[in-house]
């Protein structure tokens, strides 16, 4: 079993993509800013850290100045939430920021609309399963160099995946496999004690780094800060403000049309959209409330993508009381108004989460017929009856007062920089307190502080995200059951952070790891909705969208919800090669 950390890296956004399972066993392969006046990026320095690598080859059609600064129509310009940047392209911690797109995968897929059989050849240019799916083999294509010169091998391979198995702490995705070895300078083969389909979409997805890393101790203490991938971005400079990649000239594939790749730090939204609104940027995932009105109603050039990706909930800390009783979480969900986080906490940019099983809509083909009517209800009467029947009652000040006779007080976190997850905890708190009598808060908090109190299980209501992504909804319920990834509080755990104990979920995952046929996994999914529905491990609200914005005066060809073939949002995602590579290689000059 494995878990999927949550998306962490400079834009603290969400995430969420699918990779169906197919039965073929290989692959065929308001603001206004006037005219003239530059807003500048947070304590911005023109002073860097040195060229770390070969200056930018003249990219396909793209002619590059050699001398002298990048015009603005070849440079892409981004910004995100998190504050500078850090100094380290270690692609196996979230440190590692813009580092999957230059450090790359074996495969590649499309992101929302892909499947099994449609991922795209990156490293590799074939697969294949053995029949009880106990092996698997990778075809790798030829003639693929590292940045600096180096050839790729198999050997890459089997070294970064020998580290993975022995350094747990870069093996944020749990792979297991038996053994990994190389027939020839072009072939991986890995084999598992059981069948193990569900591990294929990580190892697919995980970036190769070169066998130089053999020589490096532990790389989940390792600060790459001179990155040598086979991607198509390479590192050029480095200061916290801006960070510039530039076209690998050792790209296997066809070049990118910029020039430059420069993400520049904006400490506030209001700065990142003045400067998105004057061009200076192309791209932001700095969340404002005015983005339609202030931002896309202003020119047709200017568009917010609002591509849904994933649950937005309540996760619970089921190893505090009270809400480790089940009643209580029933009578939470239950006078949550959805509808209007939606409209007033998420501006109407997301839409009102509806099924307790908790799968995303584009899921719902792997939910359980009979569940389709499990949907998340709105009704203080029933959840007062629910709290009651559990051993609640109320003072004579109305204050919910728990079994144990003391007030119910609850804590909910969320993201301080994130003025939508604000907006949200604040409704929250007050529906818990006007219909249940819960003396409830709601607390901002900044990334580290966040996420350090999440992994560590020191919080009571954590106003978060998880990830829905690979194969199946499989990886998705993985991250709420999978006990053997939880750790004593005060210790950093990698999933179950709601810390769910029971030994159901573990079971039900247990039996899809080891079906090793189609029916077989999809009887253990429809197990895994079924406990989702009766424990109600987390609480969602929303489903929760991309939200970005984009400019198309220099550059076109970004996905929409017309053209979902990227997750737009996503940098960099811990572990997984960055969907980002897709956007980079797509856009094209206007």
């Amino acid at each position: 079993m494995r878990t999927r950390l949550r998306y962490k890296d400079w834009v603290n956004g969400r995430s969420g993509h699918r990779l169906r399972r197919s039965t073929a066993a290989s692959m065929s392969l308001v603001l206004l800013v006037p005219a003239g006046v530059a807003i500048a990026p947070s304590s911005a320095s023109a002073s860097t850290s040195g060229n770390r690598g070969a200056e930018a080859a003249a990219a396909a059609s793209t002619t590059c100045p050699t001398t002298g600064q990048v015009p603005r129509n070849l440079t892409l310009d981004l910004s995100g939430a998190g504050g500078p940047a850090v100094d380290n392209f270690n692609p196996f911690t979230w440190g590692g920021n813009l580092s999957l797109v230059i450090y790359n995968s074996l495969l590649n897929y499309q992101y929302f609309t892909g499947t099994a059989t449609s991922a795209k050849p990156w490293l590799a240019t074939g697969y294949s399963w053995s029949a009880n799916d106990e092996e698997l083999t990778l075809t790798l294509r030829h003639g693929v160099e590292f940045s600096d010169g180096t050839p790729f091998t198999s050997a890459d391979v089997v070294s970064t995946f020998t580290l993975l198995k022995k350094y747990p702490d870069i093996n944020p995705n749990g792979i297991t496999f038996a053994t990994v070895a190389a027939p020839n300078a072009y072939t991986v083969r890995f084999t598992f004690d059981a069948p193990s389909y569900s591990e294929f979409f990580y190892i697919a997805m995980t970036p190769i780094v070169p066998t130089s890393w053999d020589s490096i101790g532990d790389p989940g203490k390792y600060a790459d800060t001179s990155p040598v991938g086979t991607g198509p971005l390479m590192l050029k400079t480095f200061t916290p403000e801006d960070v510039t990649l530039v076209p690998n000239p050792k790209f296997w594939g066809p070049q990118p049309k910029t020039c430059e790749v420069q993400w520049l730090d904006y400490t506030t939204a209001t700065t990142a959209a003045l400067a998105i609104e004057a061009h200076q940027l192309d791209w932001s995932n700095l969340f404002w409330a005015g983005w339609k009105t202030d931002f896309v109603d202003r020119s047709p050039e200017n568009q917010v993508d609002p591509i849904p990706v994933g649950v937005q909930p309540l996760i619970p800390n089921l190893g505090e009381y009270p809400l480790n009783l089940l009643p209580l979480r029933q009578a939470l969900s239950l006078v949550i108004d959805r509808k209007e986080l939606a409209a007033v906490g998420e501006y109407g940019y997301d839409t009102p989460a509806v099924y307790e099983t908790d799968l995303f809509p584009g899921d719902l083909a792997e939910q359980e017929p009979s569940l389709s009517a499990d949907t998340f209800q709105y009704s203080v009467s029933k959840a007062r009856a629910i709290l009651k029947a559990g051993g609640f009652h109320w003072n004579g000040s109305g204050t919910l007062i728990a079994p144990d006779g003391k007030p119910v007080s609850l804590t909910i976190t969320s993201l301080s920089s994130a003025g939508d997850r604000m907006t949200d905890g604040v409704i929250l708190a007050g529906e818990f307190h006007d219909a249940l009598g819960v003396q409830a808060t709601n607390e901002g908090a900044t990334w580290p502080v966040m996420d350090a109190d999440w992994t560590e299980g020191n919080f009571e209501l954590m106003n978060g995200w998880v990830n829905q992504n690979g194969p199946s909804v499989y990886e998705f319920y993985n991250q709420i059951y999978d006990t053997s990834l939880l750790r004593p509080v005060g210790q950093v755990s990698s999933g179950d952070l709601e810390r769910f104990t029971g030994t159901a979920g573990d079971s039900y995952l247990q039996e899809y790891s080891t079906a090793g046929t189609d029916s077989g996994r999809t009887a253990a999914l429809y197990k895994l909705e079924e406990l989702t529905v009766s424990e109600m491990p987390i609480i969602p609200y929303v489903i929760g969208s991309n939200g970005t914005a984009f400019q198309t005066q220099y550059w076109v060809g970004w996905p929409d919800a017309s053209n979902p073939y990227a997750y737009n949002g996503a940098l960099a995602e811990l572990g997984i090669m960055s969907p980002f590579t897709q956007v980079v290689l797509a856009l094209q000059p206007r």
